[in-house]
């Protein structure tokens, strides 16, 4: 027996070893290649880590967003019956991939500058707002403390803490991305100061927002010469008015911090009207779909009340006509920059982008039709399996860190209450919804502003209603989009399981949940930063706030003085600073971290590690890991987005983000063997992880 019987069990056994060690899957195969091919190889890993995995050929660009559109597109050609809502999905994706504003640009110029012909003040503003093109101040939505949807009122262009507008269609998104063009070109220098770049940018934002202002009123002069028909404007105060409204904006700074700590004032519809008598705020919410009477004591939140006291202040200066005028002069002027003038509006995946934005609940549906219910059933079980193993290590870190009793015990029971929620969306109500009563011709320009106008009802309309994972996933994430989203004011992280693919089932989990892991992990840590942990506490959790702010000094300490000092170089470029105030990036630091550590220690106890083909005879499996976590920020970075990540929105650039996330690994300059005095083997004594941390220094308890 017994010789004979052995060799079949050696076989297996050997046969198993093989398939668990190494993954020669097509996945594995195409994920070894992409992450080979967008590293540069012969760059020190304990030098230069960011080069090293961000800077192979070029950062590859993402084709997943393709992959899905030419998914839907063979849905809708092969289906020969469309239900209401996805012949109006089709439609308009049609109307729009069909879009060439050269040839109709006249038509259309002419159509936009008569789009609104309302006299009424509150009426006008009413038609901005819904069409995102109210240069006073803008609508969004928030989640207040009772969980249930509420209205933000905002300076223009501030981000909605729920993002309701479409990307890309605002005069600011426009004067921007052409400065930052301009800026960039003008850079010939390796050595930077981004100071003066930043000043530049600043200069180019007036002179090119006054050249889109001349361009716009020589056509308007040419149409009042070539037809007495048209509602021609009088643009000759606009750009003053402009100027007057930016004078009294908010800095970004200010605005980003808003937006961290969410910095926001109550107030009731009654005070409004009682504070800026100019508007009829009643009859304003009602205008924005909200199917309820108002009886003045619903409250509000409000972003800057001292912007909103100048602004109305300053709009006293203006009678009732010539503040109807400037208004819909500002809305011609937006539509002209925002869709007359774009030369390439119709690319696949901007079209696919416009539609997925403005029908988010028919692309939802149509993204859990093109999955099976079997592999959203097998996502749903790992990403919840990997969540409570993060919990697990998260809930130990807690219990591990030297914050007062009392306060670890509260953000412990508040790690109980935080769960991960998806939606099968077996109920098609709330997503066929979104496409009946839909009303497109083959006029691309009169669609969009109509769907615009529409969808930006429907979202409103959410006001006073209980904000869910359905709503959240239906009207709010994208569903062909993985990343999971969380709010800090409630209690659950939602995420689509029909936008994980397939082939991730076939690469070994380490790698998948190096990526997948890290976004999960940067939406638990945000509900326990600095804001979030305030949140389902209770008023005790104060008590902390010594411990917080001993974490933010160490964190600060450590970036001035290993990112932030006298210059930093990468990719060949050298930038030079003078002061940088870098406290609205703390959060960020921190949460990365902490995000990653999480990871990192499920990963070491959880997962088997697999050779992949090629990356592995070059590299450790410890070591793909590292890599594989880093490669998901390797986005473009050039100067001048360098310089407003670091001085005006107060996010982390790409390689500072990466440098951070594994210098502050204890464990990265020995799995790439970093010797003594290299840029990424720092002493244990400035390594800061948030919540276990070791304490240096003069640090007490009080």
């Amino acid at each position: 027996m017994h010789r004979l019987q052995l060799f079949p069990t050696v076989f297996i056994l050997l046969k198993q070893l093989v398939a668990t060690e190494f993954c020669d899957s097509t996945p594995c195969k195409h994920e070894s290649s992409q992450m080979l091919l967008m590293m540069k190889h012969d760059a020190d890993p304990c030098e230069e880590f960011h080069e090293l995995v961000c800077g192979g050929r070029s950062i590859m660009d993402d084709t997943t967003n393709s992959e899905h559109y030419h998914k839907v597109k063979k849905l809708l050609r092969g289906n020969l019956t469309l239900t209401p809502h996805l012949e109006a999905y089709k439609t308009f994706l049609e109307s729009c991939e069909n879009y060439y504003p050269e040839l109709d640009y006249k038509e259309n110029l002419r159509k936009l500058l008569t789009y609104i012909n309302v006299d009424d003040l509150t009426e006008i503003l009413s038609k901005l707002i819904l069409s995102q093109s109210s240069p006073l101040f803008d609508i969004g939505l928030d989640i207040d403390v009772n969980q249930n949807y509420q209205f933000q009122l905002m300076p223009p262009s501030m981000e909605s803490p729920i993002k309701i507008t479409l990307t890309g269609l605002t005069v600011d998104e426009i004067v921007r991305k052409s400065c930052m063009e301009f800026v960039q070109s003008t850079i010939t220098e390796p050595g930077v100061d981004i100071h003066d770049v930043f000043q530049a940018f600043n200069k180019c934002l007036e002179q090119t927002l006054e050249g889109y202002y001349m361009n716009f009123q020589k056509e308007v002069s040419y149409l009042s010469n070539t037809s007495s028909s048209a509602n021609l404007l009088n643009t000759g105060e606009l750009l003053e008015f402009l100027n007057a409204i930016q004078g009294i904006r908010p800095s970004p700074n200010e605005i980003r911090q808003d937006h961290l700590y969410k910095a926001i004032d109550p107030i009731s519809i009654s005070e409004l009207k009682r504070r800026y008598d100019l508007v009829d705020w009643k009859k304003l919410f009602h205008n924005l779909g909200v199917d309820r009477t108002f009886n003045g004591n619903e409250m509000v939140q409000m972003s800057f009340l001292k912007y909103f006291d100048n602004l109305f202040n300053m709009l006293k200066m203006y009678n009732k006509t010539t503040l109807r005028q400037l208004l819909t002069e500002y809305h011609a002027f937006h539509l002209y920059l925002t869709i007359v003038l774009p030369p390439s509006i119709n690319t696949e995946n901007n079209c696919f982008n416009i539609a997925n934005q403005l029908m988010p609940e028919v692309a939802t549906s149509i993204a859990y039709s093109l999955v099976p219910t079997s592999l959203t059933g097998i996502w749903n079980d790992k990403i919840h399996k990997l969540f409570e193993g993060l919990k697990v290590v998260f809930d130990g870190s807690l219990e591990e860190s030297r914050m007062d009793e009392n306060s670890k015990q509260l953000l412990r029971d508040k790690l109980k209450m935080i769960s991960l929620e998806s939606a099968e969306f077996a109920d098609y109500d709330i997503l066929e919804k979104g496409g009946t009563n839909l009303k497109f011709g083959n006029d691309f320009v009169e669609n969009l502003l109509y769907l615009l106008e529409r969808y930006r009802k429907n979202v409103m309309s959410l006001y006073g209603k209980q904000a869910t994972p359905t709503s959240i996933l239906a009207y709010f994430v994208n569903a062909f989009d993985r990343r999971p989203k969380s709010y800090i004011t409630t209690k659950f992280i939602a995420f689509h399981s029909a936008s994980l693919h397939k082939s991730l089932l076939n690469m070994p989990e380490y790698l998948v949940f190096a990526q997948l892991g890290m976004e999960l992990a940067q939406q638990l840590v945000r509900h326990f930063d600095r804001a979030g942990r305030k949140y389902f506490t209770g008023p005790g959790i104060s008590s902390s706030d010594q411990f917080y702010k001993y974490i933010a000094d160490q964190t600060n300490t450590f970036v001035t003085t290993f990112f932030l000092k006298d210059s930093y170089s990468f990719m060949g470029s050298t930038y030079s600073y003078q002061d940088v105030d870098i406290s609205l990036l703390l959060d960020e630091l921190m949460l990365d971290n902490a995000a990653f550590r999480l990871v990192h220690d499920y990963v070491k106890e959880n997962t088997e590690f697999q050779s992949v083909p090629w990356a592995s005879r070059t590299y450790s499996d410890e070591q793909l890991f590292f890599i594989a976590a880093a490669q998901q920020y390797c986005w473009e970075t050039t100067d001048i987005s360098f310089t407003l990540d670091i001085l005006e929105s107060r996010n982390l650039p790409s390689p500072l983000k990466i440098q951070n996330i594994v210098s502050n690994s204890a464990e990265f300059a020995d799995v790439f063997s970093c010797p003594e005095g290299s840029a990424m083997r720092l002493d244990s004594s400035v390594i800061t992880q948030f919540p276990k941390v070791e304490y240096y220094g003069d640090y007490t308890e009080e």
